[in-house]
């Protein structure tokens, strides 16, 4: 644990700004992991692939989190700043590969890594709010850093 005293949400605001930008960043991670769903029939037929083909990538991007038992001691051990820039990392790769190429073999190993990034965001974003944030006031940012979950099902958020 590099900060072993963690500070409240001080007036300068510099950790203030630090959770918004994360709470944008988890926005970017949640919306790329669900545009899919309501997507799916339009995407199926933009590549020429059955629809099935479209739900089997969605379907193995259910296995993403298991990524989490490695990416969360790796966290503690690299550091939480560098993971959360290594899962952004991921999703701003595979989204540009499907932008670059888009296709449905590009789709797949896009859609996968933006799933891992997510899982390799999500852990290390916690962690550093923890290590960061005194206790009386953690549950309440971590609170409303989970409105970007919520934000990313908002139809505005997706379009």
């Amino acid at each position: 644990m590099k900060n072993p005293h963690p500070t409240a949400l001080d007036s300068s605001g510099s950790l203030a700004w630090q959770i918004a930008g994360a709470m944008l960043s988890r926005l970017a991670l949640n919306t790329a992991r669900r545009f899919v769903y309501p997507f799916a029939p339009v995407i199926s037929r933009g590549l020429d692939v059955p629809l099935p083909a479209v739900t089997s990538v969605v379907a193995a991007c259910q296995g993403a989190p298991l990524v989490g038992l490695v990416s969360g001691p790796l966290a503690d051990r690299w550091g939480y700043r560098r993971m959360m820039i290594g899962g952004m990392g991921m999703l701003a790769l595979g989204m540009l590969a499907v932008a670059i190429r888009p296709t449905f073999a590009t789709l797949a190993i896009g859609l996968v890594l933006a799933s891992f990034g997510k899982t390799v965001f999500d852990p290390a974003i916690q962690a550093y709010v923890g290590q960061r944030v005194v206790y009386h006031r953690r549950a309440q940012v971590i609170g409303l850093m989970e409105f970007s979950w919520a934000g990313s099902t908002d139809r505005k958020s997706v379009v």
